[in-house]
């Protein structure tokens, strides 16, 4: 790889195996969720098991509940989804905005657009996969590439830290959308395996040849200034002397 293709990678070389793997495991959990969940009874009870722990151990504090779920629905998770966007753009560059102006929209559009009319409710909830988990997945995943690929200003625990608590709040929406009776356990790891899956897919796409030169020429075109502008700019001159 040369060195201007490492100043736009999405996915460093060694986590792209496990990002393929990831996005069949993904894959696995939404048509098993989808096709087959509805049909075995097991899954109704573990849905039961999970809403009945959650409800024991939350069912108190149902506004804070609700105040979890809305940041992945309606005008929260745009703007948060649009912060993340910026934050790209001012850190990272035009290859990270793209990531996120891209996936987390086509995975919300592919939940509410294509899975949930195919598959329908999976028992007395809303619909397989869940909304609110594709959404906050989808940005948590967004997050958590960013913390992943080389030449980042943070520290080594830093990263750690923001993709932890990108995880963890988005583990907090789909504990909320179960607890407030919105959405199965199924349904919920359904939602988080579309948020999670078409990131990862994305970003691999990203990362082919051809797009990364379409990237690093918009980039130098449209965003001169810019962090990742700049790692290029130096690059080249590294490569001239």
């Amino acid at each position: 790889m040369d060195s201007e293709s490492r100043s736009i990678v999405m996915l460093p070389k060694k986590t792209r195996r496990v990002a393929v793997l990831a996005v069949g495991i993904c894959l696995t959990i939404i048509i098993v969720g989808g096709v087959f969940a509805p049909r075995i009874h097991m899954t109704q009870n573990l849905n039961d098991d999970v809403a009945n722990a959650i409800e024991i151990g939350l069912g108190s504090h149902q506004h804070a509940l609700n105040l979890v779920a809305d940041l992945a629905a309606g005008l929260e998770a745009v703007g948060l989804a649009s912060a993340i966007v910026l934050l790209c753009l001012a850190t990272r560059g035009l290859s990270w905005a793209v990531l996120a102006l891209v996936s987390v929209p086509l995975a919300i559009g592919l939940t509410e657009y294509a899975l949930k009319p195919l598959f329908g409710a999976t028992s007395d909830y809303t619909g397989f996969p869940s909304g609110h988990t594709t959404t906050s997945f989808g940005i948590a995943t967004v997050v958590v590439v960013m913390m992943l690929t080389p030449g980042n200003w943070l520290s080594a625990r830093w990263r750690f830290l923001i993709a932890l608590a990108g995880w963890l709040a988005a583990a907090a929406v789909a504990v909320a959308v179960i607890g407030l009776g919105m959405h199965s356990f199924a349904e919920a790891l359904g939602g988080a395996a579309v948020g999670t899956g078409v990131v990862l897919l994305v970003a691999l796409l990203l990362d082919l040849p051809l797009v990364r030169r379409l990237l690093l020429s918009a980039t130098a075109r449209f965003l001169p200034r810019s962090r990742q502008a700049r790692e290029i700019l130096l690059d080249r001159e590294r490569m001239s002397q």
